[in-house]
């Protein structure tokens, strides 16, 4: 209670893109028709052009409202560079006004140095970078950083210890990034060489310090707290770390100029997964995927092609030529040059696996008379049978397949009623396990994966089903996609119920 009454107070951050947007005069309308894009992942080249070309702007110009006005009022970068350099010596000023007299050299310190941190490949604050002063740590910079971040001009992200809830409690009170609150501020103090970068298109300038920056900026105006996680002593880090929906999320946002994904390299070498024919594209980004999950453990997908788009038909022969006939071709629909790869490895006497996953209409056009093995779920027979799901029963839908496909085997997940294989001389089913589901992004992939192997392992498709679902109930009990995958001891020993 004040004497002119009761007080709310509001915390009032930089705009956000969206708001930014509409600062520039797009109607909320545009603005809901751009999310409705991303929602059903179809959106023109032209738009995509358009929003990209927005998005730097964004990343260049920030979300300070005199830096934004300027941008409006007159669309010159030199306007905005003008206003974002009185913000910064507005702020130096208040520093030296308002901080007590024992920090203000030192905040102004920390200030200066975080700029230069986050353009490190290592972007975890090190005091020994502030003021390069020999035993200088946590006591003499800890109260400056403090004042920054109390007075809206930084952002602390701390290590976890370990991804489990409730962050809090696994927090590291010694390993954190600072963030500056606004990517313009920071645009400005790199200088015009880093914004005509990001002008021209290389969004990930400086070790990708802006695009982080802007990522955390983004995450906080959203209501989330920020965190990363990076095991000691392990250069595998996850960039940002969110509570989203109940669950556990991991954002990874590409850093420098090397825009693939060092974490997935490394997650499939620690799993013994042989990548020597994976091919890094230095000027692409690697393909990735945003899984929204509802509390039943069902999910989203939004897909991004990114690398996995890029494939020539010189890098298919390259790889199919260290295989020869026999070998099994597991392929999904997330990669161009299908028909000429399904086409070749047929021609070579492989063994071709399709998953129809996403299922859309490129998966009629393909070489389907090629497959050896389909695995799908209901909904992908429904699809490439052109009926609806809802129409047909399990045994319909079978049926339908082995008619169109007499020579290929089918095995069809239909979760909680488990799966059915099928070929020219019978159709057999198998029961699923009953679990509580936490997540079930992964389960047809284990169950393809586990599947699969086991046929190799000369298997029956009896046991290779039963194995598979073993691993796939599994695999929903936990979160996160590879990370949910059990491995094949946890699969022999495990116990239902």
């Amino acid at each position: 209670l004040s004497p002119m009454g009761y007080v709310k107070m509001v915390h009032v951050g930089p705009m956000d893109f969206e708001e930014f947007l509409w600062a520039l005069g797009t109607e909320e309308q545009v603005t809901a028709g751009i999310r409705a894009m991303i929602s059903k992942e179809s959106m023109p080249e032209s738009v995509r052009k358009s929003v990209d070309r927005a998005f730097r702007n964004y990343m260049m110009v920030g979300g300070m409202p005199a830096a934004v006005s300027a941008f409006a009022s007159s669309g010159d970068y030199g306007d905005v560079w003008e206003r974002q350099g009185e913000i910064i010596e507005f702020a130096r000023a208040d520093v030296m006004k308002y901080a007590p007299n024992s920090l203000k050299i030192r905040i102004l310190a920390c200030f200066d140095a975080i700029p230069r941190i986050l353009a490190k490949e290592n972007k975890s604050f090190m005091y020994s970078e502030v003021e390069h002063l020999p035993g200088y740590g946590s006591r003499e910079y800890d109260p400056a950083l403090d004042w920054l971040i109390a007075a809206g001009l930084a952002l602390r992200c701390r290590n976890l210890t370990q991804l489990a809830e409730p962050f809090a409690e696994n927090e590291s009170a010694k390993s954190f990034k600072i963030y500056l609150y606004d990517s313009g501020l920071l645009m400005r103090m790199y200088g015009r060489e880093a914004a005509a970068a990001v002008a021209s298109g290389d969004v990930y300038v400086n070790r990708g310090a802006v695009m982080e920056s802007v990522t955390a900026q983004a995450l906080v105006a959203s209501g989330f707290g920020i965190r990363y996680y990076a095991k000691e002593n392990s250069t595998r880090e996850l960039d940002f770390i969110i509570s989203y929906q109940g669950k556990i999320t991991a954002l990874e946002v590409k850093s420098g100029r090397k825009k693939h994904s060092t974490s997935l390299l490394m997650t499939l070498k620690e799993g013994g997964v042989d990548t020597s024919c994976v091919k890094v594209l230095e000027e692409e980004r690697t393909g990735n995927a945003i899984i929204q999950n509802d509390r039943e453990g069902d999910n989203c997908i939004l897909l991004y092609g990114g690398a996995n788009q890029k494939i020539t038909r010189e890098m298919a022969d390259e790889v199919l030529g260290r295989f020869s006939a026999g070998d099994f071709l597991l392929l999904q629909n997330e990669i161009n040059e299908l028909p000429y790869i399904m086409e070749r490895a047929h021609a070579a006497g492989m063994h071709i696996v399709l998953n129809p996953s996403p299922m859309n209409a490129k998966i009629l056009s393909l070489p389907l008379s090629c497959v050896d093995y389909f695995l799908l779920n209901e909904g992908e027979a429904a699809g490439i049978l052109g009926v609806g799901a809802a129409d047909c029963g399990y045994e319909e839908l079978l049926q339908g397949l082995k008619k169109q496909f007499p020579e290929a085997r089918v095995v069809m997940t239909v979760g909680g009623d488990g799966s059915f294989y099928a070929d020219k001389v019978s159709v057999r089913h198998q029961e699923a396990y009953r679990v509580k589901a936490q997540d079930t992004a992964a389960a047809g992939d284990t169950y393809t994966g586990y599947f699969i192997a086991s046929l190799l392992a000369q298997k029956t498709p009896e046991e290779a089903m039963e194995r598979a679902s073993r691993a796939s109930a599994i695999c929903v009990t936990r979160k996160g996609a590879a990370p949910s995958i059990p491995t094949p001891e946890e699969v022999e020993s495990w116990v239902f119920g």
